[in-house]
């Protein structure tokens, strides 16, 4: 989390099970061993920064596409039918070895978290 810049960081190791019903059939985020989330600001500004870790690197690199496709494709963020690439200003997600790192920077303010509940 510390190559993402975030200075408020939230680290769980035992990633859930399953992910919340899919009803646009979009594709789920392959399994991961850990993940992490927090808070950074740099000259852009405010960004959540994300990190998923993998048992491999082919898995981290099969779920960048993945979640950019949900973050194109996903709706309903805020109960209102918007899309996430709405809330979205912008998105960097790559990996590092095993490790998915993105950051994530949100229009709306507060919103991240609701979101962040919602990607998983």
């Amino acid at each position: 989390m510390a190559g993402l810049g975030a200075y408020s960081v939230y680290i769980q190791g035992d990633p859930p099970v399953y992910m919340k019903q899919n009803h646009l059939q979009l594709p789920l985020l392959l399994r991961y061993q850990a993940y992490g989330w927090g808070i950074g600001k740099d000259d852009q500004g405010k960004y959540i920064a994300l990190i998923l870790v993998h048992t491999d690197e082919t898995t981290a690199r099969e779920n960048v596409n993945i979640l950019r496709r949900r973050i194109s494709e996903t709706w309903d963020v805020d109960r209102r039918n918007m899309p996430y690439k709405e809330v979205l200003e912008s998105e960097e997600i790559r990996t590092d070895g095993r490790a998915l790192l993105a950051k994530l920077r949100v229009r709306i303010p507060l919103k991240w978290l609701e979101w962040i509940n919602e990607i998983y």
